[in-house]
């Protein structure tokens, strides 16, 4: 910092203790600051807290604040006056060479203290605070301006024993401002700092350079009792939209989001990103990467398929790919409740084609009406248009003009409402599509809704579709979540975990009714594409078979799964606002705010992005997070994993309560 010689006389000693009344009788800035903190949520890093004039106003209002200075005698004021708050972590440390472990959704330098700092100091704070932010946090600074001619050389009476005077010299922009103290009204000591008045202009470049947007600056007029003691200005800056950093669009974020975390490898059940840190996966890829990240055997397979077959289109014509992997997964479903498999690229083109195929068998089988499919209040089945419009889940499908007018959407757990609609709309159904256990929530379905469904199914011959995107291949403890049903799907939906995430595949199996159909007709279905059921993916699909089969995943499967209801139990006994769902290796924790509502998908995100500091990867969910880890997961790694996730929620609720 610039002055460390004249520093010394006004931050220690005597000089601190004066220097203290003078900032603690001020209240410039503090309403501007308060005003942007989000009330029990943020954890903010105040920088040159001093004695805590900011510090103790942020602390009534913020979750947490960790308050750095270089100043230990101004610090133990700071630490007397806070009364021993956990929630507050001082620091006593010189600002050009620390750094915190952790990062804060806000970052205050307050008090015109940008001033301590050179031009070259300033450059390597701003790029260090950019790291310090959490996604959408703010750094906020105080910038005082400098006096005119008139107030230069400046005398100010701050209280009766006490006088400021400020002397600026325009030329080299430092302002020197000395604490004098009055005895009888004679000076009978001083304690002087200099400082770089930054001029706004050169703040706001440097901030630019730094990768920094200005988001709002405001005017302050603070003043000392009676004493004005200058002009000041709060900017509030965020860092800068990735747009010029990120040549692609990241899914489900907002351009200002875009490349704040990238990730540059995973192996195992770790993700590795490209700012050096690592975190568990409790996702699993998003439930894709069953066996965990890296298994040899399936990355040989495909290596095998790239070099004896490349590209085998499956348009007017057969691949032994295909076929090998259609007959096994059809060996592993049951060819006594499936006949022949449709390949695709994803789950939602196969939610697609499942649309298509029902009202297309449906008008064979009972004319031009049969065109409604109803699906689940809360599923996800994709963001394809039709399979957003199958989704029960809110995914903005107003914004994307997604005709829903055939679409009937009727809550998991409510026998009675899907009676109602079966009443009045059974003859035009064409399917209904369900999840077995909600992919958004792990939210099973009852036996009582699935008898339902068969006895409708009966009365009105609707296709009964099982989407297990993702609960297929063991996710919920059995093989197929809708295998157990007493009755057959007659399509079931698989892709994640088909090719342990390794390629864009999805599988659609069909059964002898609906094939039948086809076959008497002898008519084609008009669906398909280029990229379904490539060799390298009907390997993959192989190759992963074969390694749950060798990893008896089955057995692993059931051990995972009493874990993970036990500690997912434990974390929601905590707190009368938890709530735990799920089946298998797949669960949820559901959170409520204090109002005893669920909370907001904002609350939600921010819990994933504190997670994701802590070490692990959770997926947000409406109102709740879900844990689905890697089958191949060691058991201390899934105590870590529910320890730091039930840490991470504890400090949200204590910061909400």
């Amino acid at each position: 910092m610039a002055q460390p010689a004249a520093l010394a006389t006004m931050y220690s000693g005597r000089g601190a203790e004066l220097y203290d009344r003078v900032v603690q009788s001020d209240r410039s800035e503090l309403r501007e600051i308060l005003r942007t903190v989000r009330r029990g949520q943020d954890r903010v890093l105040e920088l040159a807290c001093g004695s805590g004039r900011i510090t103790r106003p942020l602390l009534a209002v913020s979750a947490s604040v960790v308050a750095v200075d270089n100043s230990a005698a101004l610090l133990s004021l700071l630490d007397e006056r806070a009364g021993g708050d956990e929630r507050l972590t001082t620091v006593c440390a010189d600002l050009r060479d620390w750094a915190p472990g952790e990062t804060f959704d806000k970052v205050v330098l307050g008090t015109t203290s940008i001033s301590l700092f050179d031009a070259a100091e300033r450059a390597a704070l701003f790029a260090r605070v950019r790291r310090w932010l959490e996604p959408g946090g703010q750094f906020l600074v105080t910038l005082r301006v400098p006096p005119t001619a008139d107030e230069a050389g400046a005398y100010h009476q701050v209280f009766e024993d006490l006088g400021l005077r400020e002397d600026f010299d325009a030329a080299a922009g430092m302002l020197t401002s000395t604490l004098i103290e009055l005895r009888d009204g004679r000076p009978v000591g001083e304690h002087a700092v200099a400082t770089n008045l930054l001029r706004h202009e050169t703040l706001l470049g440097e901030l630019g350079d730094a990768g920094f947007d200005v988001m709002d600056e405001l005017e302050i007029d603070p003043r000392t009792r009676d004493a004005r003691i200058g002009d000041h200005r709060l900017v509030v800056a965020a860092p800068r939209p990735a747009r010029g950093r990120s040549p692609y669009f990241e899914f489900f974020l907002p351009p200002r989001q875009w490349g704040e975390a990238e990730a540059v490898g995973a192996r195992g059940t770790t993700v590795d990103f490209a700012d050096g840190t690592s975190a568990i996966c409790g996702i699993s890829g998003i439930w894709n990467a069953s066996l965990g990240y890296g298994n040899a055997a399936v990355a040989e397979a495909i290596d095998r398929a790239n070099r004896a077959a490349s590209a085998l289109p499956i348009f007017r014509r057969g691949s032994s790919y295909a076929r090998e992997a259609a007959e096994r997964l059809l060996d592993l479903a049951g060819t006594e409740r499936y006949a022949s498999v449709f390949y695709s690229t994803s789950g939602s083109a196969a939610l697609d084609a499942v649309v298509k195929l029902s009202r297309q068998v449906a008008k064979h089988e009972r004319g031009l009406r049969a065109r409604r499919v109803v699906s689940l209040v809360g599923s996800y089945h994709g963001i394809t248009s039709s399979s957003m419009a199958l989704s029960g889940a809110y995914l903005f499908q107003d914004v994307y003009d997604v005709d829903e007018r055939l679409h009937i959407k009727v809550p998991h757990d409510d026998p009675q409402a899907l009676e109602i609609v079966m009443r009045r709309f059974g003859p035009e159904i064409a399917a209904v599509v369900v999840e077995p256990v909600l992919g958004s929530g792990a939210l099973p379905l009852s036996d009582e809704m699935l008898e339902r469904l068969f006895a409708f199914r009966r009365q009105h011959r609707f296709l009964l579709v099982a989407d297990e995107v993702a609960t297929g291949f063991y996710r919920t403890g059995d093989r197929f979540s809708s295998g157990t049903w007493a009755q057959a799907a007659d399509m079931m939906v698989l892709s994640k975990a088909l090719t342990n995430g390794t390629c864009a595949a999805s599988a659609v199996l069909v059964s002898d009714r609906i094939l039948g159909v086809l076959a008497t007709h002898d008519e084609i279905f008009w669906h398909g594409e280029t990229q379904a059921g490539s060799p390298q993916s009907c390997a993959a699909m192989l190759a992963t078979i074969d390694e749950f089969e060798r990893l008896d995943v089955a057995s692993t499967v059931r051990d995972l799964a009493v874990r993970l209801e036990a500690g997912v139990g434990e974390i929601a006994a905590a707190s009368p606002r938890l709530s735990a769902s799920g089946r298998g290796a797949m669960w949820a924790v559901h959170i409520d705010g204090p109002d005893g509502r669920p909370v907001s998908s904002d609350d939600v995100y921010q819990l994933v992005r504190a997670c994701r500091r802590d070490g692990v990867i959770v997926q947000p969910s409406p109102s709740a997070i879900q844990i689905m880890p890697a089958f191949t997961m060691e058991q201390s790694t899934v105590d870590d994993l529910l320890a730091r996730v039930d840490g991470t929620i504890g400090e949200l609720l204590a910061a909400t309560s």
